[in-house]
C-alpha cells in the first residue's frame, strides 16, 4: 500500500471524529446561549381561597416548566393550567413548581420526585427530556429514569401526566447539529411515549400538537434566546397540556394508579 493511499485512509478515518467534534462544539455553544435567560419568579401560588379540599397540582421538570423564556408568571404554562383548573372546577388550586433549569430525567428522579412524594398532590405533571436530548443522554437511561419517577409517584397515590419531548427544531442551533438534535428529539419522544403507555399515565404528545405551529411562526413562539418558548409559545403548550391535566383530576384513582 502506497504512502498516498495510507494518508487518504487516515484522513477518511479522522472525518467522523472531526464531525463529532463539530457537533459537540456547536452543542456547547447553543447550550450556553440558551441558558442566558432566568426563570420567572413566583409561579407557585394558590388560585381561589384556600379550602380544606384545595386541589394540589405539582409541576416537575426543566427550564420550560420553570418558565424560562416568559417575562412574567402569568404567561407560563403551569400558571395558565392551574388557573383554568380553578375556573373549570370551581375549586381552589394550589400550584407548586419544583422545576429547575438544566434538569434532566435523572435530576427529576433524584431531587424533585421525593418532594412531590411527601406532599401527596392529586396530580403531578412531568415535563423533562429536552436537556437529555441536547446533552446526549442515552435514550434508554431517560426511559428508565422516567419509569422510576412515574412508579414512585403512583405508589404515593399521585396521578401522573407525562409530557412528551417537544419538537427540537430550535432556531438557535445551527446545521448540521440542528438536524441531529431534531432526530434525537423524535427518538426521545418515542421513549417518553413508551413509558406513558406502559405505566398507563396521561400523556401529551407535545411535538405533534405544537411543533408545526412553532415552525410556522418561530419569531412569535420562541423567546429572545431562540431556544426556549416565549409567553405565546407557552400559551400553546398550556392548551395542549391542559386537557390531560383536567382528565387526571377527574379520573377515578383506582383506574389510573397501579
Amino acid at each position: 500500500m502506497s504512502r498516498t493511499t495510507i494518508k487518504i485512509l487516515l484522513g477518511l478515518s479522522a472525518f467522523p471524529l472531526l464531525f463529532v467534534g463539530l457537533l459537540l462544539a456547536e452543542a456547547s455553544e447553543a447550550t450556553h446561549r440558551g441558558s442566558s435567560l432566568q426563570p420567572v419568579e413566583q409561579i407557585a401560588q394558590t388560585f381561589g381561597s384556600v379550602q380544606p379540599r384545595s386541589l394540589k397540582l405539582y409541576f416537575l421538570g426543566d427550564s420550560t416548566a420553570a418558565g424560562v423564556g416568559a417575562t412574567r408568571a402569568e404567561d407560563t404554562f403551569p400558571f395558565l393550567i392551574a388557573q383554568q383548573i380553578n375556573e373549570v372546577k370551581h375549586q381552589s388550586v394550589q400550584l407548586f413548581d419544583l422545576a429547575k433549569s438544566g434538569s434532566k430525567a435523572q435530576d427529576v428522579l433524584r431531587f424533585q420526585v421525593p418532594a412531590a412524594e411527601s406532599a401527596h398532590p392529586e396530580v403531578a405533571v412531568i415535563v423533562v427530556s429536552a436537556n437529555d436530548v441536547t446533552h446526549w443522554t442515552w435514550p434508554r437511561a431517560v426511559e428508565n429514569d422516567l419509569r422510576s419517577s412515574v412508579e414512585r409517584l403512583q405508589r404515593a397515590g399521585i396521578r401522573v401526566v407525562l409530557v412528551g419531548t417537544p419538537e427540537m427544531d430550535i432556531p438557535l442551533i445551527r446545521e448540521p447539529l440542528r438536524s441531529v438534535i431534531r432526530w434525537r428529539g423524535h427518538c426521545m419522544a418515542e421513549r417518553v411515549r413508551k413509558v406513558a403507555e406502559e405505566k398507563k399515565v396521561f400523556f401529551v404528545d407535545l411535538a405533534k400538537l405544537t411543533g408545526h405551529l412553532f415552525g410556522q411562526n418561530p419569531r412569535r413562539f420562541f423567546s429572545t434566546d431562540q431556544f426556549h418558548p416565549s409567553g405565546a409559545g407557552y400559551g400553546l403548550w398550556a392548551r395542549a397540556i391542559y386537557p390531560e391535566v383536567e382528565k387526571a383530576f377527574s379520573a377515578d384513582l383506582s383506574s389510573v394508579l397501579r
